[in-house]
């Protein structure tokens, strides 16, 4: 029986890459093939990877609303994606890109002699984001557009609490004598999720959540604890998580709709929303101020839009 480092709170250092070996199924046998990356000749000259300037920001929308234009031009940047595999020692092909997650998530690196296993861990949410990250700027630069982001799978809002319509779309294939459906694994096998197309926009959402909860205020602050702020990952390059605490070092925000709860009746006369401007205040300067102006820009439907009215308040948590 394996010891996981799962639960234990210590700085992660990069892995052994020469050590990986086979995944193994949670609870089951071996993984059937090697979730191992292929290792650079160069690896001791890897650089710590640092978040480019981004002119334009990529700007994740819910894939229940996306447009024809957009789903077009993400099935282009996958199916080029998909066409690297024919490389297997090219990095950015969809195979390799879902072994990521197969490798750091069932047992394929150990530490000190215990399964590295970023779930149910605090090294969760910034594996997550620099995955996702790494992954949406290869689909990115392989139709030259460096504003592209992925969408998320908005489950917490009532239209999209089912799958996404651009996932959903009907295969027209050959007759099939007395076949079976076949449900087959679902995201919850750890090492195959990552050969689901969809599992990256349901992260998204995963990765949205980790934002608005801090959104919220109050005490919700990310970690300062040494061990998790100098943890590291490989992905070519080497993050680390203090890299990747806030969206915006990555020019990334979110398409937010309204949440419905309990009775899940919406009303499109009129809503209320709280937004967390605490770190804003701070970023500008603004903290201790009396009075603060305030202009509400809205970015489509200005038209229609009446604000009666609102007011800061601090709230402790």
């Amino acid at each position: 029986m394996q010891t996981t480092l799962a639960s234990m709170t210590k700085t992660l250092k990069l892995p052994d890459l020469k050590s990986c070996s086979r995944a193994t199924i949670t609870n089951g046998p071996e993984v059937p093939y090697s979730c191992c990356p292929s290792i650079p000749e160069d690896l001791d000259k890897v650089p710590y990877y640092k978040v480019p300037f981004h002119d334009q920001a990529p700007y994740p929308s819910p894939a229940h609303a996306v447009d024809e234009e957009y789903i077009a031009k993400y099935n282009l940047a996958t199916s080029r994606m998909r066409e690297l595999d024919k490389d297997p020692k090219d990095p950015r092909g969809f195979k390799q890109q879902a072994n990521v997650h197969c490798a750091y998530c069932n047992g394929a690196y150990k530490i000190d002699g215990k399964e590295l296993q970023v779930h149910e861990s605090w090294l969760f949410f910034p594996f997550h984001r620099w995955y996702l990250y790494f992954y949406e700027r290869i689909l990115g630069s392989l139709i030259d557009d460096p504003t592209f982001a992925l969408p998320y799978w908005n489950w917490d809002n009532p239209k999209g609490m089912r799958l996404p319509p651009m996932f959903d779309v009907p295969v027209l294939g050959s007759k099939l004598e007395n076949g079976d459906t076949s449900f087959g694994e679902n995201m919850g096998n750890f090492y195959s999720a990552g050969l689901d197309l969809v599992f990256y926009c349901h992260h998204g959402n995963v990765d949205r959540m980790w934002n608005e909860w801090k959104q919220i205020g109050g005490k919700r602050r990310d970690l300062t604890d040494k061990d998790w702020l100098n943890s590291e990952f490989f992905s070519t390059m080497k993050p680390q998580p203090m890299a990747c605490e806030s969206p915006r070092l990555f020019g990334q925000s979110y398409t937010s709709l309204p949440h419905v709860h309990a009775n899940h009746n919406s009303s499109p006369e009129g809503i209320s929303f709280e937004l967390a401007i605490t770190e804003l205040l701070e970023d500008i300067g603004l903290e201790d101020e009396d009075t603060i102006a305030v202009t509400v820009v809205p970015k489509a439907g200005g038209e229609t839009i009446s604000i009666e009215g609102a007011e800061i308040k601090l709230v402790a948590c």
